[in-house]
């Protein structure tokens, strides 16, 4: 077993273990509220999905949401009743879960985990049952034309990546994932070799530890999942789509190629985002924000062109999108607002003040990110999927060194035609 301290200044008391099954356990002690929030992320998402079991991931976290082994169907009356809550979530590079209960309860989210990781089964009748509840779910975000347009537009940005596929997966497979399927993807991912557990709040480090080692310390780690061999090739042209359904207005949507989070274009990517759309929103998990002040809302809100405007990115271990999206405003020809948010993003002109804008609002969202116990674990479990948690670290410092030449730098290499792809989502009838 491997114990260390991590010196991470924004998070101050940062412990690191390794069991000697593979599982890597981070705990933080924070005894500033009287609550404890525990969280376990699997290294497995739609990045590790292949055709025929898209969605897969996230089915599975819908079969454990409830509990595994002998919490089955307890989870929600056992944290309830204590006072906390719990979720979960599916994204391109893992599935995490989490309880956030009154500190004292730190054992129960605990077994609760181990049983998740050790002890799931899938029961034919219950897979039915998550089955519909998904594909309600799926109907539900093909009935939004701003859905709608992101996945082709997704789909066309990448051609060969498994990132092309949506999270919830595609409706026929959805349909047609086997019990088998299931039981075999959580053997193969669902391991403490390709797991992360966090521990944040008002505990003992040491005793946790100790907790953790005796409920999962004797769980098979077995060998780390091989990773996905499909690598992106190179954009060489602009791509366009278009999309016609039953909607009220028009909508734009422009994705260039992004950086992962591991790098080096990392940090004047994101000061360049913020000088676009603003920080304000950004998190570990997505990034989709505008500000009153930013270009972004100036340009296409303000100057009459779209009745709301957004820009999204998000940390991931390969490189992935950012993707830009416009209502349009009424009355406005889509091609028109298209226009004016191309010239603005590739024509992209920044000063010393902005950059300077821009650093703060970074610096002020990352420290934000940290500021309850919940965000430290989310940031510390996503940055350890996706690169590691001293990144956090190292980005604030090279957020603080970003120029106004680094930002027009990034805007030249990635907001360019080649390495684009726009889609027009146009109301059923219209220009028809």
């Amino acid at each position: 077993m491997l114990w260390r301290r991590l010196s991470v200044p924004s998070l101050p008391g940062l412990h690191v273990e390794v069991l000697d099954n593979g599982l890597r356990v981070l705990v933080r002690e924070d005894r500033s509220a009287p609550v404890v929030t525990c969280w376990a992320a699997y290294r497995v998402g739609s990045r590790n999905e292949r055709p025929g079991i898209t969605g897969i991931s996230h089915f599975i976290e819908h079969m454990l949401f409830r509990g595994a082994g002998k919490f089955r169907d307890e989870v929600d009356r056992l944290v309830s009743s204590r006072g906390g809550h719990f979720n979960a979530f599916t994204s391109q590079d893992a599935t995490m879960y989490y309880e956030t209960l009154p500190s004292g309860s730190l054992k129960l989210a605990l077994e609760i985990e181990a049983e998740r990781m050790s002890n799931a089964f899938f029961d034919e009748e219950v897979v039915e049952r998550e089955r519909g509840v998904i594909l309600a779910e799926r109907e539900m975000s093909e009935n939004q034309p701003e859905y709608q347009l992101w996945e082709l537009v997704r789909a066309t940005a990448l051609i060969a990546h498994p990132y092309r596929w949506p999270v919830v997966g595609w409706r026929s497979d959805i349909e047609s994932i086997t019990v088998d399927d299931l039981r075999e993807y959580y053997r193969t991912y669902y391991r403490p070799s390709n797991a992360i557990l966090v521990v944040v709040g008002d505990v003992d480090a040491g005793e946790a530890v100790k907790e953790v080692e005796e409920l999962f310390g004797g769980l098979e780690g077995g060998a780390r999942p091989p990773e996905p061999r499909t690598r992106e090739p190179p954009q060489r042209g602009e791509r366009r789509v278009e999309l016609r359904m039953p909607a009220n207005v028009s909508y734009v949507c422009v994705a260039y190629k992004a950086p992962s989070a591991s790098s080096e274009d990392l940090a004047p990517f994101l000061v360049m985002h913020a000088v676009l759309a603003g920080a304000k929103s950004f998190n570990p998990l997505s990034g989709a924000s505008f500000t009153r002040s930013s270009k972004l809302y100036k340009e296409l809100v303000r100057g009459g062109y779209a009745s709301s405007a957004s820009a999204w990115f998000m940390l991931t271990i390969d490189p992935y999108l950012y993707a830009l999206s416009l209502t349009v405003r009424s009355g406005v020809e889509p091609e028109e607002a298209e226009k004016k948010l191309l010239a603005l993003v590739e024509g992209l002109e920044v000063s010393e003040d902005e950059v300077k804008r821009a650093i703060s609002q970074v610096e002020a969202q990352l420290a934000y990110n940290v500021e309850d116990f919940t965000g430290q674990a989310l940031m510390m479990c996503r940055l350890e999927v996706v690169a590691s948690v001293e990144r956090l670290e190292k980005l604030m410092e090279e957020v603080k060194r970003v120029s106004p030449a680094d930002v027009r730098r990034v805007a030249s290499e990635y907001l360019v035609e080649d390495k684009r792809t726009v889609g027009i989502l146009r109301p059923e009838g219209v220009g028809a």
